[in-house]
């Protein structure tokens, strides 16, 4: 159970790291930032298997 907990905590605080990035950065609005949290760090380890992947995939 702790490492669930664990788990959890690194993936909301990369989740959040990310959303101030996006959120200040990338032109996201304020209102995105907790989806963003919650759904960033998927996105981003999806985006760059896919860039590593296929060396032809442009966003």
């Amino acid at each position: 159970m702790q490492s669930l907990i664990l788990f959890l905590i690194i993936y909301l605080l990369i989740g959040f790291v990310y959303a101030v990035y996006v959120t200040f950065w990338g032109g996201a609005r304020w209102y995105m930032f907790p989806l963003t949290v919650v759904g960033g760090p998927i996105t981003a380890a999806w985006v760059i298997y896919r860039v590593l992947k296929d060396k032809d995939f442009y966003l």
